[in-house]
């Protein structure tokens, strides 16, 4: 497996060589001065790109990650996607060309964008979804302008974590910005996730975005992607438990492509036999199936198709039992059912792999720790674990120990919280 980066958990490029940065423990104890030392850092990497400081406004745009609710995206099914403290930052400084010139501090390189250029790069490069947010808000009747900008933040590359949807949802809304033109967030997310399809030239999901534009401090934001309209906000209250990422630092994403393409597939069959079985109504999709229908007719399928439908259906399950017990601050049952989560995403829809198990098992061995599921599409990346606050030093000690014992690398932890959306921040700056 290849443990270097790409860019954007939603939509990796090739050939892409990004910094990686040497965090191993973020904690959000004080946001406030870490957003300063990131302003601070944007501030002096454009003044270094470009020669000439001054002048710029931020966009804030954090990462995701879903608390509960793997691959029911695609069948319409439900999830709880959380913005993090973990940032991308765009600073920027607008000029009346139709040019963008972005600095980008993960992978120490600049590029430019003609503004109406539809054209497809010759080499693949993290500036295509620059363009084609661009070309999606002209397509809205959006007028824009030029910028020269700077990328920076610590939101990790490649991790699972929405880098990709975050770099759209920011450039998105510095256009606006400095368009003075405004657009609803759901249209916003789907308009950064159209971007974003072009872009790679595959389907790209609306989870990140929406949970990237959506987000608030302390909240999960319950999603149903079959009825976007009924978006409800669930309590997580940091005093009882932190939320911790842990990353494998493997990247698979040409593989979890593959194998989420097939499962999806096998769904669908499973639908469609199904389908001839349930007499009373009709069954047209996996979201129509019910707990009730699978425990009656899902011993007529065959096995891998079997599996497949029986991690949607229960994960959906999953997800309003979570969203429930959060609400009455029942913890434990949270931890039980992130729990059953990967042991479902691992044995039924099968997109674990041995690094995501082994941290998993390791979590699930230490002392503290509420539940601990996969999250992601698969084939690496990251853990979320919810640790009872006291045992948190504990927990990232022994979780960095014992996962490099067994796999020769320090994982990256990451001690987060449920933050706010993208949007601008700060005044402009000198």
């Amino acid at each position: 497996m290849n443990r270097g980066d790409e860019f954007g958990s939603a939509g990796a490029l090739p050939n892409s060589s990004p910094r990686v940065r040497p965090i191993h423990v973020k904690t959000s104890l004080d946001a406030d001065k870490e957003m300063e030392r990131l302003l601070e850092e944007a501030q002096e990497e454009f003044a270094a790109a470009f020669a000439t400081p001054g002048g710029l406004s931020f966009i804030r745009s954090p990462g995701v990650v879903n608390l509960m609710g793997g691959h029911t995206e695609v069948h319409g099914g439900l999830a709880l996607p959380v913005a993090v403290h973990l940032n991308l930052i765009l600073g920027y400084r607008p000029k009346d060309t139709r040019q963008v010139r972005l600095h980008s501090v993960f992978f120490q390189e600049t590029r430019t964008v003609e503004l109406g250029d539809v054209r497809p790069s010759e080499k693949p490069a993290w500036s295509d979804l620059v363009r084609c947010v661009a070309s999606e808000l002209e397509r809205k009747g959006v007028e824009l302008r030029g910028m020269d900008g700077v990328i920076a933040g610590d939101l990790p590359v490649g991790a699972e974590l929405g880098s990709s949807a975050a770099l759209a949802i920011a450039c998105a809304l510095a256009f606006l910005q400095m368009s003075q033109a405004e657009m609803g967030p759901v249209e916003l997310a789907q308009l950064c996730r159209d971007a974003e399809t072009r872009c790679v030239g595959r389907s790209a999901g609306l989870l990140a975005a929406l949970g990237c534009l959506l987000g608030d401090s302390g909240m999960a934001l319950k999603v149903d992607f079959q009825e976007l309209e009924t978006l409800e906000y669930v309590p997580l209250h940091p005093a009882d438990a932190q939320m911790i990422l842990c990353d494998t630092l493997v990247r698979n994403r040409e593989r979890a492509d593959q194998e989420m393409r097939q499962r999806q597939e096998q769904c669908r069959e499973g639908v469609r036999l199904l389908a001839k079985l349930i007499r009373s109504r009709p069954v047209k999709s996996v979201r129509e199936v019910t707990l009730r229908d699978f425990k009656n007719y899902g011993q007529a399928l065959p096995l891998a198709i079997r599996k497949r439908l029986q991690h949607v259906v229960t994960e959906n399950e999953r997800v309003r039992e979570c969203a429930d017990s959060l609400k009455k601050r029942n913890l434990v049952r949270v931890g039980i059912l992130l729990d059953a989560s990967h042991a479902s995403l691992r044995d039924d829809y099968e997109v674990s792999c041995p690094e995501l198990n082994g941290m998993a098992e390791i979590a699930w061995n230490t002392r503290g720790v509420l539940g601990t599921r996969m999250t992601g599409n698969g084939f690496g990346g990251l853990t979320v674990s919810l640790v009872d606050r006291e045992h948190v030093p504990v927990f990232c000690e022994t979780v960095a120990r014992e996962y490099k014992a067994r796999w020769g690398v320090t994982p990256g932890l990451y001690v987060c919280q449920a933050g706010r959306g993208a949007g601008p921040i700060g005044p402009e700056r000198g």
